[in-house]
């Protein structure tokens, strides 16, 4: 995700994505919306992405978590 390093919105809402939350978002520094809502996600959310100074929301609600900064 080196190239994708200046995201600011990843929308991967209603995916059917499964597992855990990939640590290649931690690479995301840039990212201020995530939104993974609507999949069947699971186990603990990678500890960087609550390091993130720039992220305003991440949605993950309906499974996951909803966390507003």
């Amino acid at each position: 995700m080196g190239k994708l390093s200046r995201m600011k919105i990843l929308n991967l809402h209603a995916n059917q994505f499964d597992g855990q939350i990939p640590v290649e978002f931690c690479d995301l520094a840039s990212l201020q919306v995530l939104d993974l809502a609507y999949n069947n996600l699971n186990g603990t959310i990678p500890s960087c992405i609550d390091h993130f100074s720039s992220m305003d929301k991440m949605n993950g609600s309906k499974g996951l978590i909803d966390l507003v900064k």
